[in-house]
Parts: C-alpha cells; sequence; structure tokens
C-alpha cells in the first residue's frame, strides 16, 4: 500500500514497454466501454498511435489530471 509519499517506481511515466505489455494481455473478446473503444481498436493501434496514446496518458499522469469521459 501506497502512504502518499514519493515512491520512484510508480511515480514515474509509463514506459513504451510497459504499454506493449499490457496491449499484449488484452483478450480479443469483450465488451465495449462506455465511449465504444474495444479491445481490438488498441490492439490494431500502430505505433505512432500508441505513441501519442502513452503521451496523452503521461501528460495527464504528471500534471496529476484525469483525462475527461
Amino acid at each position: 500500500m501506497n502512504d502518499g509519499r514519493f515512491n520512484p517506481e510508480l511515480d514515474k511515466p509509463m514506459a513504451a514497454q510497459k504499454v506493449w505489455q499490457a496491449l499484449e494481455a488484452l483478450t480479443r473478446h469483450a465488451t465495449p466501454s462506455k465511449q465504444r473503444a474495444t479491445n481490438k481498436l488498441f490492439i490494431n493501434l500502430d505505433d505512432p498511435r500508441i505513441t501519442a496514446l502513452r503521451g496523452y496518458f503521461n501528460n495527464h499522469w504528471e500534471r496529476g489530471t484525469t483525462p475527461p469521459e
């Protein structure tokens, strides 16, 4: 459990390798999210779009904000 103190391992930006690992772990058959995004959509993203998505989330992470729904 994290008590709010700085944790270098948890507080660093999302690495590209972690994104690829998460994408590889997705199942191909899942119910779409409220935004109608399916796992298939994420699995089929090309490298530039994955990089852009990672940048988007890292930007929010570094600012301490969450993406809008």
